[in-house]
C-alpha cells in the first residue's frame, strides 16, 4: 500500500520561524537563504528542529530549500574566513543536496521509517530580497511564465542530477505560487523532467492568498486558478491547495476551490472523475503579519470574519479538516502549519487526528 493512501497525512509546521523562535536565529538580508542558511551554518540545529517535528507526529517533513537558489547562495557571506562573497555553483548544489539528507536522516534517526520527505521548493519570489511571494511583484524577466520556468528548472536540476539524492525524495512541493504563469511554469518543469527520463515523482502545487477578496496576489481568481493547476497536457499534480494563508480565510477558500474542481473535472476530454488532494498548511498566527522589508513579524490592526479566532490553533484547523472530510470532495487531505506554527503546534493536531 501506497504511503500517500492515509486519508490524513500531517505535515510539518514553519521551519524558518520555529528556527526564529526556539533556537534564537537571526535572519536578516545577509541571510537570504533564510532557513537554508543553517545548511551552511548550522546543520546540527536544522536537523534537531526537523527531528522534533517528526517526534511530534509529523508524516511529511519538508526539507530547508524553500528560498535557495543559486543567486542566493552567491550573495550569501561567506562563513569560511574568505573575504570574496558568495558561493559558487557546485557549492550551492551540495549544499542545495545536503537538506534532503539532513531531512531523510531527522525521519530516520527520530524512529519513523515510514516517514516521507517533501522537497520544498518555494515561488520565485521566496528567493528574491526582500522577498516577493506575498505580492507577486517579480523583475521584469519573469513577466513571462518561461522565465519562471527557466528558474525552477534550474533549481530542481540540482536534486535530480544526483540520482541517490533525488530517490529519497517522496514528492516535490511547489509552495507559495502568487502568480498564475508560476503555476504553469512549474507543471512545465515536471514535464520537462519527464522528458529527459527522470524518475518521476508525486507533487504538489499550493498557492498563497494573502488579500480577503479570496484571489492571488496577481489578481486570480481560484476558478481560474484550478483549471491552470489541473489543465490537460501537463503532468497532474496529486495536491493542490493553499499554505502561507490566514486561517480566517480558509473556509470561504475552500468553498470556492471544491466548487471549482467539481465543475471543472467533468469538462475533461476524457471526463476526469478522480479528483486530486488537498494540502494545506495555514499560518500559525493570525494576529501578526510579516513584514518582509524588516523580516519581523508585526501586530495585525484587526481580523475580520472569523468568530473562532480564540480557538487553539490545532483546534480550528481540525474543524476545517473534518469539514472538508465530511464533504468528501479531495481524495485525500494532507494538513500542516506554516509560518508560526511549532512542533508543539503539530503535535497537537497529531492526537485530534490520531483521536478522531
Amino acid at each position: 500500500m501506497s504511503r500517500f493512501s492515509t486519508p490524513i497525512l500531517l505535515l510539518d509546521g514553519g521551519l524558518g520561524t520555529s528556527l526564529e523562535d526556539l533556537h534564537g536565529v537571526e535572519f536578516s538580508e545577509a541571510t537570504p537563504l533564510w532557513s537554508g542558511h543553517l545548511l551552511v551554518s548550522s546543520p546540527s540545529t536544522l536537523q534537531e528542529l526537523q527531528s522534533a517535528f517528526v517526534s511530534a507526529g509529523a508524516d511529511i517533513i519538508l526539507t530547508a530549500t524553500y528560498q535557495t537558489s543559486f543567486f542566493g547562495f552567491s550573495n550569501t557571506p561567506r562563513l569560511d574566513g574568505r573575504a570574496d562573497v558568495g558561493y559558487s555553483r557546485d557549492e550551492a548544489e551540495n549544499y542545495m543536496r545536503s537538506a534532503v539528507t539532513i531531512a531523510r536522516k531527522a525521519v530516520s534517526e527520530s524512529g519513523r521509517p515510514d516517514g516521507l520527505l517533501a522537497l520544498s521548493l518555494g515561488a520565485l519570489g521566496a528567493a528574491l530580497i526582500p522577498s516577493q511571494e506575498f505580492t507577486g511583484a517579480y523583475p521584469a524577466q519573469y513577466s513571462h511564465w518561461k522565465g519562471l520556468y527557466d528558474f525552477h528548472l534550474e533549481r530542481i536540476h540540482a536534486f535530480s542530477s544526483d540520482k541517490a539524492i533525488w530517490e529519497q525524495v517522496d514528492i516535490v512541493a511547489f509552495e507559495t505560487l502568487p502568480v498564475l504563469r508560476e503555476v504553469k511554469a512549474v507543471r512545465e518543469v515536471m514535464g520537462e523532467l519527464e522528458r529527459e527520463g527522470v524518475n518521476p515523482k508525486k507533487f504538489w502545487i499550493s498557492c498563497v492568498f494573502p488579500r480577503e477578496d479570496l484571489r492571488l496576489p496577481d489578481g486570480t481568481d481560484v476558478e481560474e486558478l484550478v483549471r491552470e493547476m489541473m489543465g490537460p497536457g501537463l503532468p497532474q499534480p496529486h495536491a493542490i491547495g493553499l499554505n502561507c494563508t490566514k486561517l480566517f480565510l480558509l473556509r470561504p477558500l475552500l468553498t470556492q476551490f471544491e466548487t471549482a474542481i467539481t465543475s471543472y473535472l467533468p469538462t475533461t476530454t476524457p471526463p476526469n472523475t478522480t479528483a486530486p488532494s488537498l494540502v494545506i498548511y495555514p499560518d500559525g498566527a493570525d494576529d501578526l503579519i510579516y513584514n518582509p522589508h524588516t523580516k519581523t513579524w508585526d501586530p495585525v490592526v484587526a481580523v475580520s470574519g472569523d468568530e473562532g479566532v480564540k480557538k487553539p490553533w490545532d483546534e480550528q484547523v481540525w474543524e476545517i479538516v473534518r469539514e472538508v472530510e465530511a464533504r468528501g470532495v479531495w481524495g485525500r487531505v494532507l494538513v500542516g502549519g506554516c509560518c508560526k506554527t511549532t512542533p508543539g503546534d503539530i503535535g497537537k493536531l497529531r492526537v485530534r487526528i490520531d483521536g478522531a
